[in-house]
């Protein structure tokens, strides 16, 4: 490869004679596990244009990392909790704005990957592709190049659809809610909370069949067959949490 090529994945620079060098994209690795930063600096030590400036182990250690201003960090979801990786991402980028994250996961999760890059990553990687992956996505990413491939655009688009249909299903479940008697609704509530019938029947001083009354015609608003499915609909979408705000 002469020099021409290598100017396809890094920039070129000056040097202090007069001559021409390598501009070398400056990675941070951040993960808990010691022993999966010495690989990845391992790995990367022979892409002659990488070079490795830091590492940390926690959500603490990568923002204090940042003072260094790296073009890429690499960065573990799960750490010390489950999506402690994504919850610093806001932080990170407030202390350098220009570093772009490349998540790493042992596991191809949808939520944790558009969490991830909602909250401002640009990409990921799953650890068991990393060492043949690594090089040519820190390459990519580094130079602006669009690199997600179908797999995780598709991702993008069921979690995108998803939340449009919850969206909906939660204007619905609000809309019907509103349309319920004070009685109704706060029949409702109950069997939301657990109670059985017996017990709002005893609550409420009334007879058993007339909450079962009330039922049927809750379910005939909802246009649903059976409670359970209403209970299941409004417990998905949280709606009744979000009802008793306000």
């Amino acid at each position: 490869m002469n020099i021409q090529d290598l100017t396809l994945f890094c920039p070129l620079q000056k040097n202090n004679i007069g001559g021409i060098a390598l501009k070398k994209i400056r990675v941070c690795i951040c993960d808990d596990a010691e022993y999966v930063c010495d690989i990845i600096s391992e790995h990367l030590k022979s892409a002659q244009d990488i070079e490795v400036i830091g590492f940390a182990h926690d959500s603490i250690e990568v923002v204090e990392l940042m003072e260094k201003k790296p073009d890429i960090l690499l960065l573990d979801i799960q750490m010390e909790s489950d999506m402690a990786g994504i919850d610093c991402i806001p932080k990170i980028l407030e202390k350098s704005p220009d570093t772009k994250i490349i998540m790493l996961t042992s596991f191809d999760n949808e939520d944790y990957v558009y969490s991830a890059m909602i909250n401002g990553a640009v990409d990921y990687i799953i650890k068991d592709d990393m060492v043949e992956r690594i090089v040519p996505k820190i390459r990519s990413i580094y130079n602006n190049e669009a690199d997600l491939d179908n797999e995780t655009v598709n991702k993008f688009v069921n979690k995108a659809r998803e939340i449009a249909n919850k969206h909906v299903s939660s204007l619905y479940l609000v809309n019907t809610l509103i349309k319920l008697s004070n009685n109704e609704y706060e029949i409702l509530k109950s069997i939301y909370e657990g109670e059985s019938y017996g017990d709002i029947a005893k609550k409420r001083y009334i007879e058993e069949i007339t909450v079962r009354s009330t039922v049927s015609r809750i379910l005939k608003k909802f246009d649903m067959k059976n409670m359970k499915d209403v209970i299941n609909a409004l417990k998905e979408t949280q709606v009744f949490e979000l009802m008793d705000r306000f």
